[in-house]
């Protein structure tokens, strides 16, 4: 079946290979798609990437001169054998017409990265160290190769630039929700990326020791282990941590094991065969039912029925503090949103849906009882987070405040704790807002 899908890899065909564009648009990871295009939207892609743009085309240091200067460029003459195993990847994918070099860095840690060339007249790039060069075989170097040329058709790069530039390594309340959502999309966009890796190989075991060796700097030899061993591990460590609820760990956990299972099932899939044997996308949904499954596994949601009752208390009391003086915006949703993100990767709906349907007095009163039924001792790391709302837009409101007081009172936080309290958050987060009418003499 065809599929309509918006399309970042157009601009690397030819007009009359217009199938080929839209078949490898589709085999994207649709949650990765669907938030490419919400944080492209968000964050000003469109806008910011034009910028970048123009500056780079007039730097006399470009990166071409940066690349030349560093690397060691693969080609017939030099390294023959790999620029061959390099073309014939790029040929499989349809991408005869992308303007693309192959480079060798010197170094002795297993890596490839993509380079996009901002430069319009220069090609793009994509690097292999040493290290892994000299360990993986031609089978899992051509995963590689479709896995990096993928970061640079997907337009990977224009998420990656604009919010390098915008967040703050020491990221603040302001930044939280979409920063979180950004960290979800890397990994996403790396099981997007591995899909069209495993178009290019026709083992899979090829494709799982690539990701090992890169990973861990090891052979599963080394290891006295197999792949059929390895992803029946990945299955486990994933089902330990889902016991645990542990989404933290699942996003940090060295092999990736969300990642890993992904691999497994595209590789199995309905879709990925018939590209094999007819060039064309099918939609199996199967394939897209297990990835949305794995990819729940990533997402930091409550954990249990007590941080689901602190979650739905600190989104009423903040849409009741923030509403005390006057109605809901964006700016008040963005910024229940940074709040909530603490909790819940993506509390959008949840919010829309309590406002909509006059929930939110429900939601306080019943997540307020059952905090209270549990009997927790210290409620102050709540009522911390509540208290950077008042100062969120620079300007202080009575009734705000008034609202902050009585909830301490209803959490049993003492009147004079909760005063010390606000005028701590406001020395940290308060910054008064300039008022433009003249003073009068």
């Amino acid at each position: 079946m065809s599929t309509q899908v918006q399309n970042t890899v157009k601009d690397y065909f030819v007009p009359n290979n217009q199938d080929i564009q839209e078949i490898l648009e589709a085999l994207r990871v649709k949650e990765e798609r669907e938030l490419y295009y919400y944080l492209r939207n968000t964050i000003s892609v469109d806008t910011i990437n034009p910028i970048i743009y123009k500056k780079e085309n007039t730097k006399e240091d470009t990166l071409l001169n940066f690349v030349n200067g560093n690397f060691l460029k693969i080609s017939e003459n030099f390294g023959p054998h790999i620029y061959d195993t390099c073309m014939d990847v790029v040929a499989s994918l349809g991408l005869e017409h992308l303007p693309l070099d192959f480079y060798l860095e010197i170094n002795p840690v297993l890596n490839a990265y993509a380079y996009h060339n901002y430069k319009t007249d220069e090609p793009h790039f994509i690097v292999f160290t040493s290290g892994l060069i000299d360990n993986l075989d031609m089978d899992e170097l051509r995963f590689v190769i479709g896995h990096e040329l993928a970061h640079i058709i997907y337009h990977h790069y224009e998420i990656s630039s604009v919010t390098d530039m915008i967040f703050a390594p020491d990221n603040n309340i302001s930044d939280r929700f979409l920063y979180n959502l950004y960290l979800l999309w890397v990994e996403l966009a790396q099981m997007s990326a591995d899909r069209l890796g495993l178009l290019v190989v026709y083992d899979f075991d090829a494709a799982v020791r690539a990701n090992f060796k890169i990973s861990t700097g090891l052979t599963m030899n080394k290891m006295n282990t197999t792949t059929k061993h390895y992803i029946k591990m990945m299955g486990e460590v994933i089902e330990e941590l889902k016991r645990q609820n542990n989404t933290y760990a699942m996003n940090y956990h060295p092999s990736r094991p969300v990642r890993t299972k992904a691999l497994e099932a595209f590789f199995n899939s309905s879709t990925r065969s018939y590209f094999i044997d007819k060039r064309q996308y099918m939609e199996d949904t199967n394939l897209i039912e297990e990835t949305s499954r794995l990819i729940e596994k990533l997402q930091t949601r409550p954990k249990n029925e007590i941080e689901n009752a602190e979650f739905e208390f600190l989104l009423s009391s903040g849409y009741l503090i923030m509403t005390a003086e006057d109605g809901w915006d964006a700016y008040k949703n963005m910024c229940l949103l940074d709040l909530l993100s603490w909790y819940h990767i993506d509390p959008r709906d949840i919010i829309k849906d309590a406002i909509d349907n006059r929930k939110v007095s429900n939601i306080f009163e019943n997540s307020l009882s059952l905090i209270k039924e549990q009997n927790k001792s210290d409620t102050t790391y709540l009522y911390s987070m509540l208290t950077a709302l008042i100062a969120r837009d620079n300007k202080i409101r009575e009734k705000e405040v008034s609202i902050l007081l009585d909830i301490a009172n209803e959490l049993g936080i003492p009147e004079e704790k909760a005063i010390d309290m606000i005028l701590e958050s406001l020395r940290k987060n308060y910054k008064p807002s300039i008022i433009m009418d003249r003073v009068t003499k």
